[in-house]
């Protein structure tokens, strides 16, 4: 549980109710038992929320990217013990720790850097050698559009960073910089799904977003995505950015919406069918569920 060291808090009318709503607030979202409370192990069956996976002919993974993804993959190792195969958490510098079955990889944030490009190139790794019978826990938290830094070809690392600076100096919305992230990554918006298929992948999200828009929470690795290369292209014109941005992150969204390279994957792409995402955490603390054909490939609140 989340203390504050009342010692150091001036005294007055209220004080002691205030202090244990804010205790009882940040335990709420506490991240490891977010995840905890979403999880249930008995014998060889997993239960996430109302889906159930037998485990005696499958093997487990975990995935974890964002601030969160420690105490998340820490709630995942604790609840699944042996039966946890191997994981990777992404995570900001100094948010790091010691995982059981898990690598920790810290990286740059909210600028992506070589670490992140590590990281990214890991996560590639690790999902070819996830089989067709496996299931994935993917856990995603805030900061993990940064954390994941995987560029295109042809968009060099530094080029994504200073499109990143670009952006935030503008101040563009994370929703509108995320729009543009996910077109120039080869991860993001929907694309680890494809990596990971035909694996089942179950999301589990601790949402930093207002209105939990599974794309744009670290840009949505697992999940569809409902805008296009000629949204990302409309957000750096509105923001007056066309001009400034690197050429070849120009070059590749117009080749993007040209057709020529393809988009990121839609509601209605084969690869989410069946796919699962709970939003574990947020200031509501509601659930997202796999309930047939909707916006997010099959998931409705």
């Amino acid at each position: 549980m989340i203390r504050f060291d009342r010692s150091r808090i001036r005294p007055g009318p209220g004080r002691r109710l205030v202090l244990d709503l804010f205790e009882s607030g940040f335990e709420a979202i506490d991240p490891k038992r977010c995840v905890s409370e979403a999880l249930s192990l008995d014998g060889e069956r997993l239960s996430v929320g109302s889906a159930e996976y037998n485990l005696s002919d499958r093997r487990v993974w975990t995935i974890a990217i964002g601030k969160a993804a420690v105490p998340m993959s820490e709630a995942v190792s604790e609840r699944l013990g042996p039966a946890l195969v191997e994981g990777i958490a992404v995570t900001r510098y100094g948010h790091g720790g010691d995982v059981d079955g898990v690598r920790v990889l810290e990286a740059g944030h909210p600028i992506p850097d070589e670490k992140g490009a590590a990281a990214a190139a890991a996560i590639a790794e690790l999902a070819r050698a996830i089989g067709g019978d496996d299931l994935v826990l993917c856990l995603l938290s805030g900061g993990g559009s940064a954390l994941l830094a995987a560029p295109p070809p042809g968009v060099s690392l530094e080029e994504l960073a200073e499109m990143t600076r670009l952006l935030i100096r503008s101040g563009t919305a994370i929703g509108e910089v995320n729009t543009v992230r996910r077109h120039l990554s080869t991860l993001q918006g929907g694309r680890l799904a494809h990596r990971l298929r035909p694996a089942t992948v179950v999301t589990l999200v601790l949402s930093d977003v207002i209105g939990d828009s599974l794309e744009a929470i670290a840009s949505g690795p697992t999940v569809s995505d409902p805008t296009t290369y000629a949204d990302a292209i409309d957000v750096l014109r509105c923001r007056h950015l066309w001009e400034q941005v690197p050429g070849s992150v120009l070059d590749h969204l117009r080749a993007g919406a040209a057709g020529k390279i393809a988009e990121t994957p839609k509601p209605d792409d084969p690869v989410f069918r069946g796919a699962v995402v709970e939003v574990v955490g947020n200031n509501g603390r509601f659930s997202m569920r796999s309930s047939g054909p909707g916006r997010n490939g099959g998931w409705r609140i």
